[in-house]
């Protein structure tokens, strides 16, 4: 995920925790950024689903670029 310079910078995203950090971003921003929309899955314990989770919609997204 990249994140803008004003995400990025003084008062950015700084140490908030993904949960905290993706409950305010909008349907489009998630897309955007290939962020799953199961909330649980923003929680740190949940990581591992998560990473499997973006990896599909990664995957997803480049089918639809190759065929």
């Amino acid at each position: 995920m990249l994140l803008s310079r004003e995400e990025n910078g003084a008062g950015g995203k700084a140490d908030i925790l993904p949960h905290e950090w993706f409950s305010n971003k909008d349907d489009d921003y998630l897309e955007k950024h290939m962020i799953p929309r199961n909330p649980q899955l923003w929680r740190l314990e949940k990581f591992e689903e998560f990473i499997a989770a973006r990896k599909k919609l990664i995957k997803e997204s480049f089918r639809e670029l190759l065929v």
